[in-house]
């Protein structure tokens, strides 16, 4: 949980953009909350370390570079769930559209698993090195092992401003959502709910929407 949170608070720092979560708010958390976080159900935790000339050190023990968060598998209701809880306007929808997802028809619900990825960081002493392509790999290698025989979707939410991770994503096939979506939707999708400010319902920054939605 402390290199967890360590990791997190370095990329608030350095690529704010990055997140959902604030700097301030992931500084609130107690130590109990820290720890809590990681025991969500289907919350999977994707690492890579930097081992340096110490090739004997257990990985937890190594230097935490990358980690990105994965959500899964889930229901349909439990994927869109974050949309309704947020206490944002509802999204205005063409009759061909569904919540959070291009690819996935309504026939088809039941038979797919849905993903939710967030936080995806790589310090930036470690950048250029293909690894934010690394922990996608992984995260898929990650939704293959859980639901082998099922079709699945991973969806991801950006902050408009964020133009280089979202060509890295276009370049992996991640295809845009037509529908934007405001911060504390992307707030509660990531889990991080708990950092939101109070009244946070009240306050434009939060409720208007600009942010990206991307899946594959």
């Amino acid at each position: 949980a402390q290199k967890y949170t360590k990791l997190r608070l370095k990329g608030l720092v350095q690529s704010p953009q990055s997140f959902s979560a604030t700097l301030q708010g992931e500084q609130s958390l107690s130590e109990e909350q820290q720890i809590e976080r990681l025991k969500i159900r289907n919350k999977h935790i994707i690492v890579i370390v930097a081992s340096h000339q110490n090739k004997n050190l257990a990985w937890y023990d190594c230097e935490w570079v990358a980690q990105a968060t994965l959500y899964g598998p889930n229901t349909w209701q439990d994927h869109i769930a974050p949309f309704k809880q947020a206490f944002t306007p509802p999204m205005q929808l063409q009759d061909d559209q569904m919540i959070g997802t291009t690819q996935v028809h309504t026939d088809q619900l039941d038979d797919t698993a849905f993903w939710h990825m967030t936080a995806l960081y790589v310090d930036a002493s470690h950048r250029r090195r293909g690894l934010g392509n690394q922990l996608c790999k992984f995260a898929f290698e990650v939704m293959q092992s859980k639901t082998a025989s099922t079709s699945s979707e991973m969806r991801i939410i950006i902050k408009p401003t964020n133009t280089i991770v979202i060509a890295m994503y276009e370049q992996i096939q991640f295809i845009k959502l037509p529908q934007p979506v405001s911060l504390s939707e992307a707030t509660f999708a990531a889990g991080d709910q708990s950092t939101l400010p109070n009244k946070y319902e009240q306050q434009e920054a939060y409720t208007s929407r600009s942010g990206i939605i991307m899946t594959r």
